[in-house]
C-alpha cells in the first residue's frame, strides 16, 4: 500500500511530526541530530537496493526536517523579529509586503504584512516576522503583493481559545504573525506594487495589460469583477460588492483556485495541439504558463496548491506514469508543508485539501454509477457543475462548523447558483483576452456579451448578499464528532460502487448511535463559566450563568471597539443574546463599550459608578442610542449588595466578589493595592484573584499576609519590581498557587462545578 501511494505515507509522517513538534516544543538541536542521523542510512540502504529500510529512514528524515522547520519558524526568533517590538509604547515606521488575501469586515480591513524592516528614531534595521494591520474602515485599495509602509505602535496578538474552539492568537502565531497595528484610512499608508525584481516587473506588465483590456472592453464594475474572477485582482471592486461576496458566503470565488488553473491549462493545451511542437516542449511551456499564471494571481495559497497539482499531473503524463490523484494531491500538500509547516494549522489550507480530496473520492464513483446518464452530450454541462458544488459543500461544511460553530445555509444555496455563473464568466474572460489580442474589434463584441453575463452574476450575488448569512444557530461539534463524520463520508463513497462498502456503512451507523448514547460524544455538560479576556492593562470577564454578566476593568483607550472584536463574537458563539454589564472602573473606553453594547441590544442592566453617569448619557445621546433609566442601575457609591446581579455576588469599593461556597472569585477594578480586598481573602475559601496588574506591594502583601486559600492569581501583566519577588511567592505557596498572565496565554476560562472553581482543560 505504501509503495502504491508513497506521497500519502510521507504526508502522514510530516503532519504527525509537525503536530508533535508544536505540542511538545522539541529542541531544534535534537531534531537536527535526527535529521542528519537518518539521512545517511537512507542513502546507504537505497544504494544497496534495500528499499524498505531506506524508505523508513527517508520518512524519518522528512519528518525531522518538517518538525525542525516548524520549530525554527514558530518557536524560536532571531534578534530583529517583530515579537521583540510589541507592547513597548513606541511608534515604528513599518516597511513590508501584503502577504495574504486582504480581509474586509464590517467597518474594518485586515492586512497580513510580512515585515522587511522597522524604523525607530531615524534608525532603520532589518526585521522579520509578520504583523496584522487592522485598518478601521472598509477598503479594497490594498492588494496581495503590494509593498506597504506606515507608522504605528505594535501590539501583541490578543485572544485565546474562544467558545467555538478557535484560538485566534494561536492561529496567527502559527502563521508567523506576532504583532498587530491599528490604523485608520486617514493614516498615511504608502503603497507600491511589487516590481523590485525582473520576474516581478514582467508579471506586473502582463497583469497591467490584462487589466487594460478588461477596462477597455467591459463596464467599470464588470471589469473589476472579471479581474477578480480570473487573476484575483480585487483592488477596484467596490466595498459594497465585496461585502455581498462575504455575506453570501462566496468570497472564496475571488481567490483564484483549481478551476482557474484547469481552465488555463485546457485553453493552452488546445492551442498547442494545433502546432507542430514536440510533446516535451508542450509540457515545458504548459508548466511555465502555470508558473506565470500563479504569479499573476499573487501566489495565493489556493492557486499554489492547484498549480502544484497541475504541474505534477503534466509531468506524470509526460513520463507516461499511471496517474494516482491521491499521490498528486498529497505531493502538493507535502511540498507546501515542508516549506511552510504552519500551513497545517491554517483553516484555508485544511478546507482546500479536504475539499480537493472529497472531489477525488466522490466524483469518479459518481461517474461510474451514473455516467451513462449524466455524461450524455449537453446533460453533463448542466449536471456536473452543481454536483461538484454539492460534493464540495458536503465535505467542507462540517469542518467550518467545527471551527466556527455555524452552518451557513445561505452560502450553501448561493454557491450552487453563483459558482456556475462565475465559471462561465471566467471562461468568457479567457476568450475575451484571446479575441482582443488576435482581433481587437472581436474583443469589443465579446465584451458586450460578457457584460451581460457578469451583470446577471452581480444581480444574483446582490440577491443572496442582501440576506444575512443564516446559520442554524450555535452548532458546536467536537473533534471526535468530526472524525466520525469523515469516516461516514469515506464509507458513503465506498458504498456507491462497492457491496462491501454498503455493508460496512449499514453496520457503521448503529455502532455510531450506540457510541453516542454511551459516551455522550457531541454533548457538553452546561457548567457555570467565567471567561477572562486579555486587555492591555485591564481585563474583560464574561460570566455565563442563569443571569449572565460582562465585567469591564481599566480598558485603555484604543482606536477600535472591544465590543466588536471580543464581546459580541463571544456572545454570538455562546448563544448569549444579552447580559448585565458591570463597570468596575471609570474610563471613556469602558463607557463607550457599554454604550455600544446597549445600542446593539446586548445589555440587560447596567451597573456604573455614579461618576460615570453623565459621561455615559452624553455618549448615548451623541450616538443616538436609546436608553431606559428603569433598566440602568446607578449608585452614589459603588458599595452595595444587589440580588439582581447575582444571588451570591457583591460590589464594594470597585471590587466584585463571587462567593460560591468552597471557592471565591475576587475581581479588583482599580489599580490599587490588594490590601483593599483583605477582608475577602480571609476565611476558608479557595481564592481566585483577578487584577489588571500586580505590583511589588501586591506580592509583598500576599507573602506577608495570611492567605492560605489563595489558589489562582490572574493578571494581564506583572511589574518588573514584582517579578523580583516571584521566588519568595514560590517558596511560600509552592505548586499550590498558579500565576496566569493573560497577555501570554490569551483568554482564561474557569469552570464552576460542585462548589469549586477550576481552570478549564
Amino acid at each position: 500500500m505504501v509503495r502504491k501511494i508513497p506521497a500519502v505515507a510521507a504526508l502522514l509522517v510530516v503532519v504527525l511530526s509537525i503536530a508533535v513538534a508544536d505540542k511538545y516544543a522539541l529542541p531544534p538541536g535534537l531534531l537536527m541530530i535526527i535529521l542528519l542521523g537518518s539521512l545517511l542510512p537512507a542513502i546507504l540502504f537505497y544504494l544497496r537496493k534495500a528499499f524498505c529500510p531506506a524508505g523508513f529512514f527517508a520518512l524519518l528524515c522528512i519528518g525531522a526536517f518538517a518538525a525542525f522547520n516548524h520549530t525554527s519558524q514558530v518557536k524560536t526568533f532571531p534578534s530583529g523579529h517583530v515579537v521583540y517590538c510589541v507592547d513597548n509604547d513606541r511608534k515604528y515606521q513599518v516597511f513590508g509586503r501584503v502577504d495574504d488575501w486582504p480581509e474586509t469586515k464590517d467597518n474594518r480591513t485586515n492586512l497580513c504584512i510580512k515585515v522587511d524592516s522597522l524604523r525607530l528614531d531615524n534608525f532603520t534595521r532589518n526585521s522579520s516576522g509578520r504583523i496584522l494591520a487592522n485598518i478601521r474602515g472598509e477598503t479594497t485599495r490594498f492588494q496581495y503583493g503590494d509593498q506597504i509602509s506606515f507608522e504605528a505602535e505594535l501590539h501583541s496578538v490578543k485572544g485565546g481559545m474562544n467558545p467555538s474552539g478557535f484560538n485566534y492568537r494561536r492561529y496567527l502565531n502559527l502563521r508567523g504573525t506576532f504583532g498587530v497595528a491599528y490604523l485608520s484610512l486617514r493614516d498615511s499608508i504608502w503603497i507600491k506594487p511589487d516590481a523590485s525584481r525582473l520576474v516581478s516587473r514582467t508579471i506586473e506588465s502582463l497583469r497591467s495589460g490584462i487589466l487594460s483590456i478588461f477596462n477597455k472592453t467591459l463596464d467599470p464594475e464588470a471589469a473589476a469583477l472579471e479581474s477578480g474572477f480570473l487573476i484575483g485582482e480585487t483592488r477596484n471592486i467596490s466595498p459594497k460588492i465585496y461585502r455581498f461576496f462575504r455575506d453570501s458566503g462566496t468570497l472564496h470565488l475571488l481567490a483564484v483556485s483549481g478551476s482557474n488553473v484547469a481552465l488555463v491549462v485546457l485553453f493552452f493545451s488546445f492551442l498547442f495541439r494545433t502546432t507542430l511542437l514536440r510533446r516535451s516542449l508542450r509540457t515545458f511551456l504548459l508548466i511555465l504558463i502555470i508558473f506565470i499564471f500563479s504569479n499573476l494571481a499573487h501566489n495565493q495559497p489556493s492557486v499554489v496548491r492547484a498549480a502544484l497539482m497541475a504541474a505534477l499531473l503534466l509531468l506524470g503524463q509526460f513520463l507516461q506514469r499511471r496517474i494516482e490523484f491521491n499521490n498528486i494531491i498529497a505531493c502538493a500538500a507535502l511540498l507546501i508543508l515542508l516549506i511552510n509547516p504552519g500551513a497545517l494549522f491554517d483553516i484555508g489550507f485544511q478546507l482546500s485539501f479536504v475539499t480537493a480530496w472529497g472531489l477525488i473520492v466522490f466524483l469518479p464513483r459518481l461517474s461510474d454509477l451514473w455516467g451513462k446518464w449524466i455524461n450524455r452530450r449537453w446533460i453533463k454541462y448542466l449536471v456536473w457543475p452543481p454536483l461538484v458544488c454539492l460534493v464540495a459543500q458536503l465535505v467542507s461544511m462540517p469542518l467550518s462548523a467545527f471551527y466556527f460553530h455555524r452552518l451557513p445555509l445561505i452560502s450553501f444555496v448561493a454557491n450552487m447558483v453563483i459558482v456556475p455563473l462565475v465559471t462561465i464568466c471566467t471562461i468568457g474572460g479567457v476568450f475575451l483576452l484571446a479575441a482582443a489580442f488576435l482581433l481587437p474589434p472581436a474583443g469589443f463584441l465579446a465584451g458586450a456579451v460578457l457584460n451581460q453575463i457578469i451583470s446577471l452574476t452581480s444581480s444574483s450575488l446582490q440577491l443572496f448578499g442582501s440576506f444575512e448569512s443564516i446559520p442554524t444557530g450555535n452548532f458546536p461539534i467536537s473533534g471526535w464528532t468530526l472524525l466520525i463524520y469523515y469516516a461516514f463520508i469515506l464509507l458513503l463513497a465506498a458504498a456507491l460502487t462497492s457491496r462491501r462498502g454498503r455493508m460496512a456503512l449499514i453496520l457503521y451507523l448503529p455502532v455510531v448511535v450506540i457510541v453516542f448514547l454511551l459516551t455522550g460524544i457531541g454533548t457538553q455538560k452546561k457548567l457555570e463559566r467565567f471567561t477572562i479576556f486579555s486587555v492591555s492593562g485591564g481585563f474583560i470577564m464574561a460570566h455565563q450563568c442563569e443571569h449572565p454578566q460582562i465585567v469591564f476593568s481599566r480598558l485603555p483607550f484604543r482606536g477600535y471597539d472591544y465590543s466588536e472584536k471580543v464581546i459580541l463574537p463571544f456572545m454570538y458563539n455562546t448563544g448569549l443574546k444579552s447580559a448585565d454589564l458591570v463597570a468596575l472602573s471609570v474610563g471613556y473606553q469602558t463607557i463607550r463599550e457599554i454604550s455600544t453594547l446597549l445600542g446593539q441590544g446586548a445589555a440587560k442592566k447596567i451597573y456604573l459608578p455614579a461618576t460615570a453617569r453623565n459621561t455615559f448619557l452624553d455618549i448615548c445621546s451623541a450616538g443616538g442610542i436609546a436608553y431606559d433609566t428603569l433598566v440602568l442601575v446607578f449608585t452614589d457609591s459603588l458599595s452595595f449588595i444587589n440580588d439582581t446581579l447575582n444571588n451570591s455576588s457583591l460590589i464594594e469599593n470597585n471590587i466584585l466578589v463571587y462567593d460560591m461556597g468552597v471557592s471565591r472569585l475576587i475581581l479588583l477594578g482599580e489599580e490599587r493595592g490588594i490590601s483593599r480586598a483583605a477582608e475577602f481573602l480571609e476565611g476558608g475559601h479557595e481564592i481566585t484573584l483577578v487584577k489588571p496588574m500586580f505590583s511589588e506591594a501586591d506580592l509583598r502583601f500576599i507573602t506577608d499576609a495570611k492567605c492560605p486559600g489563595l489558589k489562582h492569581l490572574i493578571f494581564n501583566k506583572m511589574s518588573k519590581e514584582a517579578l523580583l519577588l516571584h521566588g519568595e511567592l514560590e517558596s511560600k505557596f509552592g505548586d499550590s498557587l498558579y500565576l496566569i498572565e493573560t497577555s501570554k496565554v490569551g483568554a482564561v476560562e474557569m469552570l464552576y462545578e460542585n462548589g469549586r472553581l477550576r481552570i478549564a482543560d
